[in-house]
């Protein structure tokens, strides 16, 4: 059977609007309110990548989360929201991403409480196809409700940041930088993104995708203004409608051909769509591609070379760099030195190309740079 998948339309964060897009998106999903709410701990998970203010595009507006949150207590239902940014996982930092992003005033204002629980639970998962263990945040598995709420935005290594993708914040901290480490190939690392999806299985998926972002995403981008709310029960047909809105193929996404292989939901004739669509077309980055046909044909040792010249690799512009060394500190390979006197450099030899650095930049002083022939053999 066919995932239902709700597209409300939305030209700008009024609450009172948004509100009923979400009351609207639920009674589409047949999930009752009262039912669904009623009596239990809702964990709430934006995206909150990086300290970044509403308007920048970046994190989970404020207003679709407290819209959200107030419809819960509404309906007897308690509240957390809360996330693991790509920075360090602690209450001080914790703090001032709430304060950054909002989230503080979202809570205050409807109601709902913030996370600071900064524990990690050990959960096994038999039937997970590169991770039989996944280390997650305690305060998502405390939860009796996931209620993931992730941004519409481009990414450099997975293509586009949506559902299946936010639940990788799920993951705490550093622990991020690890799973890059260990699977490098975007393949197995969708495969792993895939997996902790399965494992968290969120009941209901919200994208906010209001004012979205496209470009250099997922942090240094510009804003596309979508004007849609996706929401559906299942996290991969609310990630399939996403990548249609956005202008490209499903099956061009790396999760969701790996959820299609699953036989999971991966393409259109997986879901039905109620609402409108509309006709958007995303700039994408010039991120990550896979050369193996290359590595095959020549020798190994020409394949670094070889890689250099056809990927994607992250570029800094020096005049933005402050030195905080944020790049060096969570590049998974530990391959950039240089930030502490403002002229980074990398070694793209070691360079995995996850983009951790650009990522996490607050400062968007690194871009995502194809040279001019891997542009032409991946155009």
């Amino acid at each position: 059977m066919a995932e239902r998948v709700f597209v409300g339309s939305c030209s700008d964060y009024n609450l009172d609007e948004i509100k009923k897009i979400l009351a609207e998106g639920l009674k589409t999903l047949e999930l009752d309110p009262r039912l669904f709410f009623a009596g239990k701990s809702c964990t709430l998970k934006p995206n909150l990548l990086i300290p970044k203010k509403p308007e920048q595009g970046v994190t989970t507006h404020p207003t679709v989360i407290q819209a959200m949150a107030e419809l819960v207590l509404e309906n007897e239902g308690q509240v957390v929201i809360g996330d693991t940014p790509g920075g360090p996982f602690n209450k001080p930092y914790l703090k001032a991403l709430y304060k950054t992003t909002q989230m503080e005033k979202a809570s205050l204002e409807s109601g709902g409480s913030l996370n600071y629980d900064t524990e990690e639970v050990d959960t096994p998962f038999p039937s997970g196809n590169v991770m039989k263990r996944v280390g997650i945040a305690r305060f998502i598995k405390d939860g009796d409700l996931l209620i993931n709420m992730a941004k519409m935005k481009t990414h450099g290594l997975t293509r586009m940041t949506g559902g299946v993708k936010n639940l990788f914040g799920a993951v705490p901290g550093m622990q991020k930088t690890e799973y890059h480490m260990k699977m490098n190939e975007i393949n197995h690392f969708s495969t792993l993104l895939v997996d902790i999806a399965r494992l968290l299985n969120p009941p209901l998926t919200i994208i906010d995708g209001i004012h979205a972002m496209e470009g250099n995403g997922p942090s240094s981008g510009t804003i596309k203004k979508a004007g849609k709310i996706i929401m559906a029960k299942n996290v991969f047909a609310a990630d399939v409608v996403m990548a249609r809105i956005m202008g490209i193929s499903p099956l061009q996404i790396p999760t969701i051909k790996v959820a299609k292989d699953l036989d999971l939901p991966g393409d259109l004739t997986d879901v039905e769509v109620f609402g409108d669509m509309g006709k958007e077309k995303f700039i994408f980055p010039q991120g990550k591609r896979e050369i193996t046909l290359f590595s095959r044909i020549f020798p190994k040792k020409w394949v670094p070379r070889i890689h250099n010249v056809l990927q994607a690799v992250p570029v800094f512009d020096r005049a933005k760099c402050v030195g905080c060394g944020i790049c060096a500190r969570h590049c998974p390979p530990k391959v950039i030195s240089g930030t502490e006197d403002k002229n980074p450099k990398i070694d793209l030899d070691g360079c995995i190309r996850c983009f951790c650095c650009q990522e996490l930049c607050p400062y968007e002083a690194i871009k995502i740079y194809r040279p001019l022939l891997g542009r032409i053999i991946f155009r």
